[in-house]
């Protein structure tokens, strides 16, 4: 049974959170990130959309039980940075 036949469909399940945070995100790059007269204005900029997106995609992977892919992904994270060091 594929993810789409038992109703699972990633694509779906966060898009709302997707689409505010790319909404937010698109609005500062616009207003703010090209007029390079604002230094530092991406500072917890579209925070709010990106934690609530974040979430969303964590419990789906949590639902699941995919969540062993994020450690995986902090290991190698872990790792990485202490190469680059």
């Amino acid at each position: 049974m594929t993810s789409k036949e038992d109703g699972f469909d990633p694509t779906k399940l966060c898009a709302e959170a997707k689409q505010k945070y790319n909404a937010c995100f698109s609005r500062w790059y616009r207003k703010s990130f090209l007029d390079m007269g604002r230094p530092g204005s991406g500072e917890g900029v579209c925070q709010v959309e990106w934690n609530e997106y974040e979430r969303c995609i964590k419990l789906m992977l949590k639902k699941r039980k995919l969540e062993h892919l994020l450690e995986e992904q902090a290991k190698l994270e872990a790792r990485v940075g202490k190469d680059s060091r």
